[in-house]
């Protein structure tokens, strides 16, 4: 008896392979149903399906596979409690993130001149690394705050030095550094009045309604924000104060979906001893410029089509 397997039908570059080596069902994730997943021995998913006890209670299910890097859509607890294996995609769309914060930092510094600014860096993962890097290649300073790494600077040294703040941290709310809410009244009270905001890691670690406050009160502020509390019913408000709004699409480069995929079908080969194939390469293109501001208008001027604009994200290639 083949191996049954249902997928986000929105993940690219997977349809026909595991077809090969096993029954497959594409279904969008508005219905990826307990009673859909009755029968199924493996999902492979995006953020947009959260795997609770609702979900997954009496589902035959054994493995979850999600295309992306964070896991915060998955109840760990429960699957580890119910002999359920997670697989994520550490660091697929690092360097795609990175290209987005390169090009946020570049629409702010049209406006502010010159390269002596300091980066502040909260969460040294996969992408806080590349966009580490990138900073860097740009002549800008930087300082990181990651306790789990070792890095011991806090959020108010982050704060009261560094005029650019970059968030690229999973949103957890347990353990000794939680990351829901991090970024806090506390925090904006130490941020130096002209910095500029950015969170491509998850909606819930900055609260939005302390940025937004922030910004009311400093005219020379700034922020771009890539990820949102409340998705896909976003902060109106604050997506008309942001230099830079996208509908949570900075790892959505061909790159980065390609390589979230490769892992994806690694990850149930191994669990399941099957041999599908993986998504053939990516065919060789000119590079273009990426051009933030496309995306950011677009979703200023329609922002009630964000998760559409997310579902037809056309091919960025890094």
């Amino acid at each position: 008896m083949k191996t049954k397997i249902i997928i986000d039908d929105r993940i690219p570059y997977i349809h026909g392979l595991l077809d090969r080596v096993a029954e497959v069902e594409y279904v969008a994730y508005e219905e990826m149903t307990r009673e859909r997943l009755m029968d199924a021995d493996a999902i492979i998913i995006r953020t947009r399906t959260k795997c609770t006890r609702k979900l997954l209670e009496g589902t035959a299910v054994k493995l979850i596979v999600t295309a992306t890097i964070g896991m915060d859509h998955i109840d760990l607890e429960y699957c580890k409690n119910h002999e359920i294996t997670v697989r994520n995609a550490p660091g697929c769309n690092a360097s795609s993130v990175a290209q987005w914060f390169g090009e946020a930092i570049r629409v702010w510094r049209d406006e502010n001149h010159g390269t002596n600014y300091k980066v502040g860096i909260v969460g040294l993962g996969h992408v806080g690394s590349r966009v580490k890097k990138v900073a860097e290649r740009m002549g800008l300073q930087t300082m990181v705050c990651d306790p789990l790494k070792g890095y011991m600077t806090t959020l108010t040294e982050i704060g009261r030095q560094c005029r650019v703040i970059t968030f690229h941290t999973p949103l957890t709310t347990t353990g000794d550094y939680p990351t829901i809410g991090m970024a806090s009244r506390q925090f904006f009270a130490n941020v130096m009045p002209n910095a500029y905001i950015i969170n491509a890691a998850r909606g819930g670690i900055i609260v939005e309604n302390e940025l937004k406050k922030w910004l009311k009160e400093h005219s020379e502020g700034r922020c771009a924000i890539d990820c949102w509390e409340n998705e896909p019913t976003i902060d109106r408000e604050l997506l008309g104060m942001s230099l830079i709004g996208t509908p949570h699409i900075a790892g959505y480069s061909a790159n980065g979906k390609w390589n979230g995929t490769k892992m994806s079908i690694e990850a149930v080969n191994v669990f399941f001893g099957l041999d599908a194939p993986l998504p053939e390469p990516l065919p060789a293109t000119t590079v273009h410029q990426y051009d933030i501001n496309i995306d950011s208008k677009a979703l200023k001027e329609a922002p009630d089509r964000f998760e559409w604009f997310r579902g037809h994200y056309p091919e960025r290639r890094e």
